[in-house]
C-alpha cells in the first residue's frame, strides 16, 4: 500500500499517483522484484531509480488482449 496514492487518483493528480508509486519502489530494499497489480501505477515502472525489477502486467496484458481480439 502507499499512503496518499487514492487521495491523487480521486483528485485527478496524473503526476502525483505514479511519482507515489515509484517513490514507494525506490524506497523498498529487501526484495527480488516490485510487482504492479493495478495497470493505473503502470506509469511509475519509468519513474523508479531501484535496482530491483519493477514489474507490470499493463503492456504484456493488453498486448494479449489486443492479439486475441485480432
Amino acid at each position: 500500500m502507499v499512503d496518499g496514492v487514492w487521495a491523487c487518483f480521486e483528485a485527478g493528480d496524473r503526476d502525483g499517483c505514479p511519482d507515489l508509486v515509484a517513490a514507494k519502489a525506490d524506497a523498498m530494499a529487501d526484495a527480488d522484484a516490485i510487482v504492479l497489480a493495478q495497470t493505473s501505477m503502470a506509469d511509475a515502472v519509468t519513474r523508479t531509480a531501484t535496482r530491483i525489477p519493477v514489474l507490470s502486467s499493463s503492456r504484456p496484458g493488453l498486448a494479449t488482449a489486443a492479439a486475441a481480439a485480432c
